[in-house]
């Protein structure tokens, strides 16, 4: 910059390669999470979700993780606009607002009409706009937001219910406004809730010579190796074609009441620390019934589905129980002890 000399002009130019530098390398990791999530690299490493992924191993809050995947798969479908922040031109931040709007059709009108401008200009320039607007196209009338008014907890804790089973439903997630607009355009029937994990109707066919299993009654059979077995044994719904199948498999089922107090004491979540899935939830033998383990409330707790697959697969550690404290380690090398529940 002129007129800038000695330490503070040093110190500039530093800064500035030093912003030039961030926009490379966030245009670098752009690359590396979209080819992250078509992946699925967090089940190669016994993770429980992309955002868990990002959590720990780039330091992102799941919101950010999120965002951050939306701006990544964005910037890959607009060379132009990646190009600008690959060059220094446009700053990342500026560029992750525009891929809220930008379109490939309107990529140079929109990076010419925000050359120059800071972060919150740009914002500003968004305001009203939707996406496969050009800066010229009408604004919203109204593109302002609105708060409610606050809930209680247990008013929390039913919308909460309520948009995770519109998001099961729909296949993606909602934010809240959507969420509370989808219930209020809906009615939604009553009928007797089962707040306990479903044990899915399957029937499994184990090899006793092999160990290998076929899992029948959902289309062509599937084979299936031991630790998707070991799985599915965890908590099963067992019926057979013979009363000595029957009797053979006594025992195996999880009682209905035990299933509830291992509900409740979890608070219906998985008991991996890092791990924050409340759903699809499954109730894991600590030590497995044909290892000598029993249904003893002490011997069972709650595992979200991903990381109940990666303890049988052998990428999930856990020692301890939940009386006195679990520790789970796996082979990110992460090891914390869940805090011990005192009633």
């Amino acid at each position: 910059m002129d007129g800038l000399v000695g330490e503070a002009a040093e110190v500039h130019a530093a800064l500035v390669e030093i912003g030039r530098a961030r926009n490379r390398i966030e245009c670098a990791e752009a690359r590396w999470v979209v080819r992250a999530v078509e992946l699925k690299l967090h089940l190669e490493i016994g993770m429980g979700s992309m955002s868990e992924y990002f959590e720990r191993v780039l330091g992102y809050a799941p919101p950010m993780a999120r965002e951050r995947v939306r701006t990544s798969e964005r910037l890959m479908e607009l060379p132009l606009l990646r190009g600008e922040v690959e060059s220094g031109q446009m700053r990342w931040t500026c560029a992750r607002e525009l891929a809220r709007v930008v379109v490939p059709d309107t990529q140079e009108v929109w990076i010419a009409a925000t050359r120059g401008m800071t972060l919150r200009q740009v914002e500003d320039a968004l305001v009203g706009r939707e996406e496969g607007d050009a800066p010229d196209s009408p604004r919203a009338q109204d593109p302002r937001t609105y708060l409610l008014d606050p809930f209680r907890g247990d008013e929390l804790a039913a919308f909460r219910e309520r948009k995770a089973e519109l998001e099961g439903e729909l296949g993606n997630r909602l934010t809240d406004g959507q969420a509370a607009r989808l219930m209020a355009e809906r009615s939604r029937g009553t009928g007797a809730a089962d707040a306990l994990p479903p044990r899915l109707p399957m029937m499994l066919y184990q090899c006793e010579s092999c160990a290998s299993g076929i899992l029948l009654g959902q289309g062509s059979p599937i084979v299936l190796d031991a630790a998707s077995i070991g799985r599915r044994v965890c908590d099963p719904r067992v019926f057979a074609a013979s009363p000595e199948m029957l009797m053979r498999c006594k025992g195996i089922e999880i009682p209905t009441d035990l299933r509830r107090k291992v509900w409740a004491r979890d608070g219906a979540r998985c008991q991996v620390p890092w791990c924050r899935n409340h759903r699809h939830v499954e109730i894991h033998h600590i030590i497995e019934l044909w290892n000598g383990g029993t249904h003893a409330l002490d011997n069972l707790v709650c595992l979200c589905s991903a990381h109940h697959d990666a303890f049988h697969r052998g990428l999930l550690t856990l020692t301890g129980v939940p009386s006195t404290g679990l520790r789970f380690e796996d082979v990110y090398r992460r090891n914390e002890a869940v805090p011990v529940l005192v009633s």
